[in-house]
């Protein structure tokens, strides 16, 4: 069978060194092209990579010449057979050439398709490969809308106290102020089951329906408040981003102050409230003051977890961040049983994230990418903290309507 070969080529300003660890790191790839991989970049070794849309592909590496040369084969879902990858390195001090070419394209009609979406793919590829190493900005994040929400568990149990007929969908804890979300309508607990005609049964499913869309964009919506199904066009937000400063002392201290006006924030709530108050659960399914400091506090350690990953460039990733497990909540309030011992426990957890941000290795501001992502992170963090603050003050409320 005749077969030909698209070819793509790309100066990209950064060391071959960091370029090559994009095509044969799992973290490394991600970054730039999919949403998942695991690779093994040896000949014979394993290449997976994985979108959000619901497209993979899998193969082997044939082929893996540090700084000098990759291959892999290529078969993706639904393609009509395999094919194969090359991409060669060539570099002078900080520049990197690269030439990529996807060869075993087959003739005629079946494979037209292919060839047109890895002409698109392998283009919007490479130019986000630039942007991730030379400025640190992924383009599929950056130029992604925004809905406006923070996201909150889901699950049968949840569904059945909010009187909600499905199981499926994404709940809303909160809404950003300014932006869609809030602007249509949107409330705490109302539950979307579709996006731009695209269901949602999982968080990644967001992604799924925002694909190719743009600020300014408007989507239809399909919700549920209570039992009730409802429908809503939505104008989707643009993404407001930091100024990033690639330096982790001044990161760190971003950080900190950060930290200490949420710090402040948490003081005024509970200023002068009695551990019954602070213990007190407006529902049987809704968090105390208590338990909402304790799920801080695990957030936190979650990244002390995280950002150790981050800069040895191997992350755990799986299909969906899972529910808040109320086992973890009941065991660190068996630990820290008082609003005082919970407050100080969270400081030093924030305390030990700052250092660790000002201490990171200088060699991991050469992957821009994982630093942009992790400053992002940190930039992003108060809102999560500000949606549950809202919630103290609703149970600080009702506590003491009821005489608490």
């Amino acid at each position: 069978m005749n077969s030909s070969s698209i070819k793509f080529e790309k100066t990209i300003h950064s060391s071959v060194s960091n370029v090559f660890f994009a095509f044969i790191n799992s973290t490394g790839l991600k970054e730039w092209l999919c949403d998942f991989a695991t690779l093994k970049a040896e000949p014979g070794g394993r290449f997976y990579a994985a979108w959000n849309s619901g497209y993979y592909a899998a193969g082997e590496y044939i082929t893996a010449e540090e700084n000098s040369k990759v291959e892999f084969s290529w078969r993706g879902k639904d393609e009509p057979a395999q094919t194969t990858v090359i991409v060669n390195f060539g570099s002078d001090n900080t520049t990197t050439r690269l030439t990529l070419i996807h060869k075993g394209i087959g003739q005629g009609e079946i494979w037209e398709s292919f060839r047109q979406n890895c002409q698109e793919g392998w283009e919007n590829g490479l130019e986000n490969l630039a942007s991730v190493l030379e400025t640190g900005q992924d383009l599929r994040f950056t130029m992604r809308p925004m809905l406006g929400i923070g996201l909150s568990d889901f699950n049968q149990k949840i569904a059945d106290q909010l009187g909600i007929p499905t199981s499926e969908g994404i709940r809303i804890d909160s809404t950003l102020e300014g932006m869609g979300a809030q602007k249509a309508g949107l409330q705490t607990d109302d539950v979307i089951i579709s996006i731009n005609r695209t269901r949602m049964k999982a968080v990644p499913d967001i992604n799924k329906a925002l694909q190719g869309k743009r600020a300014g964009d408007v989507v239809g919506l399909e919700y549920y408040r209570g039992a009730s199904k409802n429908s809503v066009s939505m104008e989707l937000s643009q993404r407001p981003l930091p100024e990033m400063i690639f330096d982790p002392q001044a990161m760190s201290e971003q950080i900190r102050m950060i930290f200490g006006e949420l710090s402040d924030e948490l003081d005024r709530i509970t200023a002068d409230i009695t551990e019954e108050i602070a213990s007190f659960k407006p529902k049987p399914e809704e968090w105390s003051i208590k338990e909402i400091i304790a799920h801080l506090i695990h957030g936190d350690r979650y990244w002390l977890g995280r950002i150790p990953e981050m800069v040895n460039g191997f992350e755990r990733w799986a299909d969906d961040p899972g529910n808040n497990l109320q086992s973890q909540i009941d065991a660190t309030l068996d630990v820290y049983s008082t609003v005082a011992d919970l407050k100080t426990e969270l400081l030093r957890t924030r305390a030990e994230i700052v250092a660790l941000i000002k201490n990171l290795p200088a060699e991991f501001l050469e992957r821009k990418n994982a630093y942009w992502r992790l400053g992002i992170a940190f930039h992003d963090g108060p809102y999560h903290d500000h949606s549950h603050f809202d919630q103290m003050r609703k149970a600080l409320k009702i506590a003491r309507e009821r005489g608490k």
